[in-house]
């Protein structure tokens, strides 16, 4: 959504950011090479401090060797300035977070920091670890007093694995962290195309026509051409349904479906996304047949060692949405692994008018590359009356427009700096996304009646049930 926190970076008391799992898949992929860039092109508070948490015996130096920090660098050149800067504000401490007293290093090294500081820094912790232990971290953090009005959790999704797990996460955490400490990651909200669809909203033209009156469809599709890439912990606990339907992809619904506020602040925000996605009617166990396809492809079992494995690595879902404006709209979901593309768009479908034309699509297209394409029909040159699709497209690249924009985790970590929600979920937002799966996931954990094998490098499952 729309940050619209202008903190100087400079008026900021700097952060102390707290890795918890620096050795992690994610760290080293996504958030250290964020750091880099942030820190490249002076983005944080002078001051700022890591400290990266790990239960091996390593230094910053062998954490550093084992990330691309410079994945997006020109030619992989990385800036030694830029390095160097890294190294300097980066300590690790060796902490076993599954042993009690542990948590005694952390609050020493914090304190450590605090002095050399010669003031109380503002403290983030990143959960950056498997979803499981985040309750036990949380409350490691309370019972030692890490948890004052300085500190921000970060905590990266999943957020529980159903609507009463997550209810119980939201439970054990607000008993050591108010809401407003709180910022629950989401990478695809601070996309720069998604923050665009609400100021492309704005405009006149599609405000009065965001409505069932003049759109059949919206369809949400999450494609990545990789695998589970080794992950067989992670995703044979959560599936694609877990991984990306219930969080991103149906917080991208609210946001393109939400009545948009008068004024454009964090608060009024997450009330009108809350409102969209309550409003979002929860799949129930008689609708499962024809409002879901699960599918998972071929091999998958074998990467995971496990020959019964029922997980999806597929998952499309079509959802109504209980409103005067999307009356009898049809909203479908997907996402799968293994699939022939990278793709990530949300596509608005309108309604053909009275002239016998096609339809005409408006499609964000939020990966591979950022842009927004208008699909409409013109005339043929010539002397017959032939029609043509032809595209208005914006594209950053092709546009006077600055294509150099922060990354989604440099965006998602300058805002947590500034205190600024705009780009996270609330927790009533996390449990109205649940409702709407709940019966789904509960349903695909006991059986696979309906699981569809499919080849890798293929377009997934067929899901034209979903539109009869």
């Amino acid at each position: 959504m729309l940050s619209t926190n202008k903190t100087n970076k400079n008026e900021l008391i700097p952060p102390v950011l707290v890795i918890f799992g620096i050795t992690g898949d994610l760290a080293k992929k996504k958030l250290l090479p964020a750091i880099y860039h942030l820190i490249k092109d002076n983005l944080l508070p002078e001051g700022t401090t890591i400290l990266g948490l790990t239960r091996q015996n390593l230094t910053d130096k062998d954490i550093l060797s084992n990330v691309e920090v410079c994945v997006n660098e020109e030619d992989g050149i990385c800036d030694p300035i830029a390095i160097k800067k890294l190294r300097d504000i980066m300590q690790v401490v060796q902490i076993d977070i599954s042993k009690l007293g542990e948590f005694k290093k952390l609050k020493s090294a914090l304190e450590l920091v605090d002095k050399k500081a010669n003031q109380k820094l503002n403290r983030l912790y990143y959960m950056s670890v498997p979803p499981n232990v985040t309750a036990n971290i949380v409350s490691e953090l309370g019972r030692h007093g890490l948890n004052k009005e300085n500190s921000r959790l970060l905590i990266e999704k999943p957020f529980g694995f159903d609507y009463q797990s997550a209810k119980n996460l939201i439970k054990v955490i607000s008993k050591f962290f108010t809401e407003d400490q709180i910022f629950r990651i989401d990478h695809y909200l601070a996309k720069e195309t998604v923050q665009n669809i609400l100021v492309f909203r704005r405009n006149n033209i599609f405000e009065k026509i965001w409505n069932s009156d003049n759109i059949s469809s919206i369809t949400i599709t999450a494609n990545e051409e990789l695998d589970i890439e080794g992950r067989k912990v992670f995703y044979e606990e959560t599936g694609a349904l877990r991984d990306l339907i219930q969080s991103h992809l149906l917080m991208l619904l609210g946001i393109t479906i939400l009545d948009l506020p008068e004024s454009m602040t964090s608060q009024n925000l997450h009330k009108a996304k809350l409102k969209a996605l309550e409003s979002i009617s929860p799949i129930t166990n008689s609708e499962i047949k024809f409002k879901t396809v699960r599918g998972q492809y071929v091999g998958y079992r074998s990467e995971v060692d496990n020959p019964k494995s029922n997980i999806d690595t597929f998952a499309a879902i079509k959802l109504s949405v209980a409103t005067k404006r999307w009356h009898k709209v049809e909203f479908i979901l997907k996402t799968g692994k293994a699939l022939s593309e990278k793709l990530t768009t949300i596509e608005v479908q309108f309604k053909p008018n009275k002239i016998d034309l096609p339809h005409n699509s408006l499609i964000f297209r939020i990966q591979p590359h950022e842009d927004i394409k208008l699909k409409m029909y013109i005339k043929e040159p010539g002397f017959n009356v032939k029609t043509k699709i032809a595209n208005l497209n914006l594209n950053y690249r092709e546009e006077d427009i600055d294509v150099t924009h922060p990354d989604a985790y440099e965006r998602v970590l300058v805002d947590s700096v500034k205190g600024d929600h705009s780009l996270f979920s609330t927790s009533s937002e996390i449990l109205a996304s649940w409702k709407i799966v709940n019966n789904v996931v509960k349903s695909w954990i006991i059986n696979d009646n309906d699981l569809i094998a499919y080849k890798k490098g293929s377009t997934g499952p067929d899901i034209s049930i979903l539109s009869k």
